[in-house]
């Protein structure tokens, strides 16, 4: 069960005490995520395998409530899931904020949020190593690296490298 603190402080103690142990190998390297280790936490609180999301195209976008530009890039990962969803497309909102599920689904209601959320791990985190948020990273349906995105990119940039993904069966 998810049980994150609040307080930012908390969550920046463990990923440095995950760095410091060894635990964490390729911070930094998202074409190296280990995406069967790492997870995430969803709606209901119930944690989530990173890996079990190969098999299509997925953009994993990190976000936290308190991010203006975070918060401003809604409407355009809206319209990435209402383009690309039914070709196959998930995007994935993670919060960095560290707080509990009802309160992750609280915002993403409050921020309608039409793409599915959760809550990233400290574990996580540290696996793609990003300095700043918003980041966002697109795998392909094997679940390969494929791009990363620092900060907000224009919408006509993710659509364009997100059509390059889709596979002619998958394309209407």
């Amino acid at each position: 069960m998810f049980t994150h603190a609040r307080r930012p402080g908390v969550w920046l103690v463990a990923a440095a005490l995950l760095l410091a142990s060894g635990t964490v190998t390729n911070a930094g390297d998202p074409s190296r995520v280990t995406l069967v280790k790492a997870g995430y936490f969803d709606i209901k609180g119930m944690r989530q395998s990173f890996g079990a999301l190969a098999g299509r195209p997925t953009l994993v976008v990190f976000w936290a409530s308190w991010c203006g530009p975070c918060i401003d890039e809604i409407p355009s990962l809206n319209t990435l899931h209402e383009r690309f969803g039914a070709r196959g497309l998930r995007v994935l909102g993670l919060s960095v904020d560290f707080i509990a599920p009802a309160e992750t689904e609280r915002l993403a209601k409050k921020h309608a949020m039409r793409y599915d959320v959760g809550a990233a791990e400290p574990e996580l985190v540290l696996e793609f190593g990003f300095q700043a948020i918003p980041t966002s990273y697109l795998f392909d349906a094997q679940g390969a690296f494929v791009k990363r995105y620092t900060g907000a990119p224009p919408l006509s940039v993710l659509q364009a490298d997100i059509e390059k993904l889709m596979t002619p069966a998958t394309s209407t």
